[in-house]
């Protein structure tokens, strides 16, 4: 920021579209206004989204901004091919540790499926990584036409096929993923 004469490095989540073309009245004005002093001065602008990315592009030089994903677009290790009629989807997306609650999601999973009249109705599908990834593993291998292990995907792979998405997040109000969930 300018007070401090630091260069930052700024990471901005908004899509709704801000600049001069789009200020229909004074609070419009004014939250461009500190955008663009909050932003001036920084070394980089990181849009997480390509909306994001694009409403930076409208306002500040195209050289410092960049796009990069909040979640990553990589290769499944396995292809989703389910049909939709035959189970109950539940999804989780996150990263495998305690904070996100992964002991409470592996309780729910194994009492869901115990239940023998559940085999068969439910299958979980499962996105992520992390240092508790050993106990997802140990599920994939203990429930395998129940349980699918995808890693690291890009979550809206998931969202487009499931019914309900779990969180079991122990630390966030509102995690990230309810919102990218609840825009598909």
């Amino acid at each position: 920021m300018k007070i401090l004469n630091i260069k930052t490095i700024v990471i901005c989540h908004s899509v709704e579209d801000w600049g001069e073309d789009f200020d229909t009245g004074i609070i419009n004005r004014l939250r461009t206004r500190i955008n663009i002093y909050a932003f001036s001065n920084s070394r980089m602008i990181v849009g997480v989204s390509n909306k994001a990315a694009k409403n930076l592009e409208r306002n500040f030089q195209k050289r410092i901004i960049k796009y990069i994903p909040n979640t990553a677009g990589m290769s499944p290790k396995k292809d989703l091919r389910h049909s939709k009629k035959d189970y109950l989807y539940v999804g989780f997306i996150g990263r495998f540790s305690v904070e996100k609650g992964i002991g409470r999601f592996c309780r729910i999973v194994e009492e869901i499926l115990n239940k023998g009249e559940n085999l068969g109705k439910v299958k979980f599908i499962v996105a992520g990584s992390g240092p508790l990834k050993s106990e997802i593993e140990k599920l994939e291998s203990k429930y395998p036409g129940n349980f699918e292990y995808l890693g690291f995907v890009n979550p809206d792979r998931i969202f487009g096929i499931t019914d309900v998405l779990l969180i079991t997040s122990n630390t966030e109000s509102m995690p990230l993923v309810a919102l990218e969930a609840m825009k598909n």
